[in-house]
């Protein structure tokens, strides 16, 4: 049997009654103390400071996540699937393209506003090249990109549409691009919070909205001859 989370605590230690709470409802408080003392500290942050936080023993701590690479990883899993129901839950099907993209960028920009310590824990330390978790962040950065590329193709605004040699890949490395740009201009943001979320989902809507526009209708940047040889 589990045992109980004790109500009452004195320095985040358990005692007096015992009352018991739900495993869900305890995993979650579990993650809930570890995404913000990892968002404030990194990894670096130890178990027992993790446990005082949320009240519980270490004991119970590695009971649920086995280690602390796995309470990190569970905590990156849990924000990529809050991340993607955010954007996916965005907009309707019978919106136009263009609304579709426009919601779901406002959708994405809002989740960083509200959500500082879980982007921070997700875009961080979790990113990092070689990282621990770096695959887990991949992840979530392949759905969105294939959210995005759908609905481009939907929209069709294939990048060589017009003559002809348009492809799927055409929207990928859009969507790639788009993604990209985002995440960048989201961790750009966390040094500048008085911009506001809107105003950052208008600039790359406008960014990348006009410009698949333009290539949508045939228009066409070259560089000039001397550049391109």
């Amino acid at each position: 049997m589990e045992p109980a989370l004790q109500a009452g605590t004195d320095g985040g230690r358990a005692r007096g009654v015992a009352r018991r709470v739900p495993r869900i409802e305890r995993e979650r408080q579990m993650l809930d103390v570890a995404e913000v003392l990892f968002a404030e500290r990194g990894f670096a942050v130890s178990m027992d400071e993790i446990a005082d936080g949320a009240g519980i023993t270490k004991p119970m701590l590695y009971a649920y996540f086995d280690s602390k690479e796995g309470l990190y990883r569970s905590c990156v899993e849990r924000v990529r699937r809050r991340l993607q129901e955010a954007i996916e839950g965005a907009a309707t099907a019978d919106e136009d393209a263009a609304t579709r993209l426009w919601r779901a960028l406002l959708a994405f920009f809002t989740f960083v506003d509200e959500e500082r310590a879980a982007w921070t824990v997700f875009h961080g330390e979790a990113a990092a090249e070689g990282g621990l978790f770096a695959e887990e962040v991949a992840r979530c950065r392949r759905d969105n990109v294939s959210l995005v590329a759908r609905q481009l193709g939907a929209a069709g605004l294939r990048g060589e549409a017009r003559d002809g040699s348009g492809t799927a890949a055409d929207n990928e490395q859009t969507a790639l691009m788009l993604v990209g740009a985002c995440e960048t201009l989201a961790s750009w943001w966390l040094d500048h919070p008085g911009e506001p979320k809107e105003a950052l989902a208008l600039r790359v809507m406008n960014v990348f909205w006009l410009g698949l526009g333009a290539v949508g209708e045939g228009t066409r940047w070259r560089p000039p001859a001397a550049v391109a040889a």
